[in-house]
């Protein structure tokens, strides 16, 4: 009863006969918005979770507002950004500013294990849900905050946007070209990055409280997530007094360059040791100026960068980027292409192993969607549930809180639901 009323009705559990997802039964309260929370929850709901998003009433998660949008023109419930997002968990609208909204989002943290909450600090204070209030509603429960600069120091409550993470976090000054400045990664790769951190927190958090009974707060600060994955370039400093960054695109490295070929992009990478050597190399290209004793060591091959550059272009010129990598696959070289969004959906790798399904929305259609992230040997069949519409499982989840239907259309013609 309890799954079904979380999951709007909906059982979340697998297939008669089919091993029961790894995470089913666990409950998940998520609030805030943003990515990296909203994120982190759709994963934990890929492995069965029950997870109630609560979003302001009328408006939605901000992300409902980001395009672009299935129907070709903004709908809440259309935004492709959220519905990536948020599949398989259910919607209910409170007004949390309001005293009757924040009582009820209480009362479901009490029946959670998992609170995932993506405020900045002094919102979820001024709201009357930062961590004190949800370890006083539920002690058992793991509290995983998903903030900008952490729940602690002088920019905990420090706005950030995509590209201020991706230099607050030193990531944009080793991205872009060597002439240009610092530069964003695509999309949000930053808040990804720092959900799937809080996902391991989160899990190894619920094993403690399954163990001891104890819940605790999980802090992930995505700017610390950043600096963390930077822990080779930071070495460079502390070992050598040098700071890493940009590199020339004509360096002779071919460890790291991706270069035109007829059709797009290919990344024709010669990692020395890696059973290569650099007459198989020439070889493989039929570049036999490759063979000059200018380009024997790495040493010479740095020294003529853009002569080498300028041999290596034009061959690759007079091929196709899947031409060349199947070709290299046949002299066990490692070559990699660089996809454009279409070729990607039609990726035969990603075919074969089920990446991609396709999901009924009812209001954005029929969508071909990334299937769950990460697999198990006992990998049950969950059913295909598509991101909610807003509010779509309010009466619903309020109900199971013994909360009338009655009593629910008052709240929401009150704005409070």
């Amino acid at each position: 009863m309890v799954r079904q009323a979380m999951s709007g009705g909906e059982a979340s559990s697998a297939a008669p006969g089919a091993p029961e997802p790894a995470m089913a039964g666990v409950r998940v309260v998520e609030l805030g918005g943003g990515v990296a929370a909203p994120f982190c929850a759709r994963l934990l709901a890929d492995q069965g979770a029950e997870v109630v998003k609560l979003e302001r009433p009328g408006r939605g998660d901000p992300s409902r507002d980001c395009a672009p949008f299935a129907t070709g023109r903004p709908h809440r419930d259309a935004s492709t950004l959220f519905l990536a997002l948020n599949t398989g968990k259910a919607s209910v609208t409170l007004d949390l500013a309001t005293t009757t909204g924040r009582e009820i989002a209480l009362e479901l943290v009490r029946r959670a294990d998992v609170v995932v909450s993506g405020w900045r600090p002094a919102t979820a204070e001024r709201i009357g849900l930062d961590d004190a209030a949800l370890a006083s509603a539920n002690g058992r429960a793991v509290r995983v905050a998903v903030t900008n600069f952490g729940l602690r120091g002088p920019l905990r409550d420090a706005r950030a946007s995509e590209l201020v993470l991706c230099a607050a976090g030193g990531l944009a000054y080793l991205t872009g070209e060597y002439e240009d400045p610092p530069t964003k990664l695509a999309l949000n790769q930053c808040q990804y990055m720092g959900g799937a951190h809080a996902v391991v927190g989160a899990l190894a958090a619920l094993w403690h409280m399954e163990a001891t009974g104890e819940g605790q707060c999980v802090e992930v600060s995505l700017q610390e997530v950043l600096a963390g994955l930077l822990q080779g370039k930071l070495s460079f400093y502390s070992y050598m007094g040098c700071v890493h960054r940009r590199q020339p695109r004509g360096r002779g490295g071919l460890q790291y360059a991706l270069m035109p070929c007829a059709d797009g992009w290919i990344a024709p990478m010669f990692v020395p040791g890696a059973n290569v050597d650099w007459e198989l190399f020439a070889a493989f290209l039929e570049v036999p100026e490759l063979l000059d004793e200018r380009f024997a060591t790495r040493a010479g091959r740095l020294q003529h960068a853009a002569e080498l550059d300028r041999l290596l272009v034009a061959r690759l010129a007079e091929r196709g980027k899947f031409e060349w990598f199947h070709t290299a696959q046949e002299w066990r070289l490692t070559f990699g292409v660089a996809q454009t969004p279409e070729e990607l959906l039609a990726c035969p790798h990603l075919d074969a192993r089920g990446f991609w399904r396709e999901q009924h929305h009812p209001v954005a259609g029929t969508m071909r969607m990334p299937a769950r992230l990460f697999r198990s040997t006992e990998d049950p069949q969950l059913p295909a549930r598509p991101a909610p519409r807003l509010g779509e499982h309010t009466a619903a989840v309020l109900g199971e809180l013994g909360i009338t239907t009655a009593e629910t259309a008052a709240l929401r013609a009150a704005a409070v639901a």
